[in-house]
Order: structure tokens, then sequence, then C-alpha cells
């Protein structure tokens, strides 16, 4: 989807007026002005509460954007959201870092009530993560009939606590050589703290053809083999709603998860043992 760059209105509100440079990574709608960081939204309540949340959140552990208010004192203002550049790099395969900083970064969000909003999540991963979770019927598809039965027959009840999470850390971590990392880009969900990990165990065995070894890395995590199916089953989902939504083929996103099901069952078994 294209997005057109912040206007003169937007730049003024939030008191910059250098000409926006487009960021290539994430979704391609963030713009860098004056080292700031201008990024639309589409849901204003949601980017009001994660903004008046990070505003609030303080650590010497990891670091995070803070967020800048518009002149008229909102968090949001036409759309569009600010926060201070921070540098820093992905570093692909760096798992045990990311699960160091999720734990860390975790515990301080821990406390934090459930926003209101997120009973009302029903876009394409809101929808996913219900399903994940047994919240909402498993979807009937050819090429995920075979894939959920095997994950659904192997979960329990969940006795785990949930709490705000952010659900797409991995990808949301950045690193520097001199500095404690960065977490940006929060996605909320209500859910254990360690699901985030298991989303990026299950991201790091599908995107980046890691070794499914990097699973031993969370061995330590209390019921994180029914974690980290539960993670695959709602990363299928997000694709069957893409899919249905948007009237695009995702079939080659959904095999490349199918594909992983034997796999993360077969060693989370073992684990468990």
């Amino acid at each position: 989807m294209k997005h057109n760059s912040p206007d003169i209105c937007v730049l003024k509100a939030f008191g910059v007026s250098g000409k926006p440079v487009r960021f290539t990574g994430g979704q391609g709608t963030s713009y860098l002005v004056d080292n700031i960081v201008l990024k639309p939204t589409s849901n204003s309540i949601e980017a009001s509460w994660i903004a008046n949340m990070y505003n609030n959140l303080n650590s010497d552990k990891f670091r995070i954007a803070k967020p800048i208010r518009a002149k008229n004192n909102s968090w949001v203002f036409n759309k569009w959201t600010a926060n201070k550049f921070i540098k820093g790099k992905h570093k692909e395969g760096n798992y045990l870092e990311i699960i160091k900083v999720s734990k860390i970064f975790h515990k301080a969000l821990l406390g934090i009530p459930k926003p209101a909003f997120l009973n009302n999540n029903n876009d394409a991963w809101g929808i996913a993560d219900k399903i994940a979770w047994g919240e909402l019927p498993v979807p009937k598809n050819r090429l995920t009939n075979e894939a959920f039965k095997k994950i659904f027959n192997n979960l329990n009840s969940n006795k785990l606590p949930n709490q705000i999470i952010h659900g797409d850390i991995g990808g949301n971590v950045l690193f520097d050589s001199k500095l404690v990392p960065t977490v940006i880009d929060f996605c909320p969900y209500w859910r254990p703290a360690n699901f985030a990990i298991a989303i990026t165990i299950i991201d790091g065995l599908v995107w980046q053809n890691a070794h499914k070894l990097i699973i031993d890395l969370c061995k330590d995590i209390k019921d994180f083999d029914q974690l980290l199916l539960r993670a695959l089953a709602r990363r299928i989902c997000e694709y069957l709603e893409h899919q249905k939504n948007n009237n695009k083929d995702y079939s080659e996103d959904i095999i490349k998860h199918t594909n992983i099901v034997d796999t993360v069952i077969e060693k989370i078994k073992k684990l468990s043992k």
C-alpha cells in the first residue's frame, strides 16, 4: 500500500522543517526528518497508548525511541506519530541476545494494565492471535488442515499469566557496539511474556533458515513447547487472514510455515523429556 510522505502541516505540528527521507526498512512508511522519525498510524487510540506507555518507560538495560508530542500536546497529529531517532542495526541470527533483551524488556512491562482497545482487535493479526489461543474457531483450509490438527492436538490449556507484550519483537531490536539494545515498533498483545520469544524463534526457522537447535536456547522457559506451537499457529493464521482480506495468494508463505510443523513438534518433544 502506498503512503504519502508527511505534509507541511504534520512537519510544523512536530516542530521539524527538513526534507522527509523515507526509511526502506520495516513497512517502508516511516520518514526521517531533522533526527525525528515520523510514522503514520491507522489506529490513533492504539498509537497514543503506545506513545504514553513508552514515555513512562525507563531502563538502563535497553533503549526505546522516546515519543514526541505535537504542538497541540497530542501524541498523534493527522494520523502521524513522532519519536526521536536512535541509531542501531538489525543483526540477523542474534537469537541469544534477542531472547535476553525480550526477557528484560517484558519484565519492565509487567504490571501495565491491559488497554481496552485490545478487546476489539479484529484486524488480521488480532484474529490470528485469538485463533492461536483458542478464542476463535480454527479455520478450515486444505493447506493447513493437517498442520492445525497436529498443532492443536499437542496443545494444553494455558496456565501462564498474561501481560502486555511486544508481539513482534524479533525483527524490532536494534544493536549498537557501544550502547544497550533498542526496542522499536511496539506491537501490543495481551499474552504470556515469553510468547514474544516463541514468535521470534518461529520467524527465525521460517525466514532466516535458522537451525532447529535455536529452540534449545529456550529450554529454560516454562511451557515453551506450548508457546512455540501457538506462535506457529498464529503466523499461519495471519497469512490465512491476509489471503481472505486482500484477495491475494499467500499459499507460498503458508506452506513455508506448515513445512516446519513436524520439525517443531519433534524437537519440542525431545526438549520436554
